[in-house]
């Protein structure tokens, strides 16, 4: 299965993190609570700018893709995708997210192009990924993209998901 030949929105630039720039590790921050619908705390985003520092730090592009989706120098959309730990060929798209305000624009559909495309120049054979069974959003932006529902499971959470693949050539 191919992704499909849908251009990035003209006003939307996609490109990889492989530094630490406060200003955009603070953006992505925010943007990680705020998409789930929550006001984020100072408390939460320090947290998360930790976080995503250290990834920075440590990141092995052999092994890992962190992307944002930038609108008018906003940061609207991040994705990071990461090759599995015992499996070479097998990739794992993971913690897509669009701010609210700028869903249903394709820019989740970018992240995940740029995700996927990344991930097979590193030499992935399929990508993986999942969502909550009730995040019908997420659900669309995998399906536009040409990911394959591979049924329902239950998280160790116990959350209901769904999981998805997609095979690369």
């Amino acid at each position: 299965m191919a992704t499909r030949l849908e251009a990035v929105p003209e006003n939307i630039r996609i490109s990889t993190v492989t530094s630490i720039n406060p200003v955009i590790l603070r953006e992505i921050a925010t943007l990680t609570i705020v998409a789930w619908g929550r006001n984020p705390t100072a408390d939460q985003i320090d947290q998360r700018i930790q976080n995503l520092e250290q990834e920075v730090k440590t990141l092995e592009p052999s092994k890992k893709g962190l992307f944002v989706a930038q609108k008018q120098e906003m940061i609207v959309g991040f994705s990071k995708v990461v090759r599995d730990e015992n499996d070479v060929s097998q990739w794992w798209l993971l913690g897509l997210v669009v701010h609210p305000h700028h869903r249903r624009q394709r820019i989740g559909s970018a992240v995940v192009r740029a995700c996927i495309t990344y991930a097979q120049q590193q030499g992935a054979r399929i990508i993986r990924s999942e969502t909550h069974l009730d995040n019908e959003a997420s659900i669309r932006c995998h399906e536009s993209v040409g990911f394959q529902n591979d049924g329902k499971f239950m998280a160790r959470d116990g959350d209901e998901k769904i999981a998805f693949s997609f095979s690369l050539p």
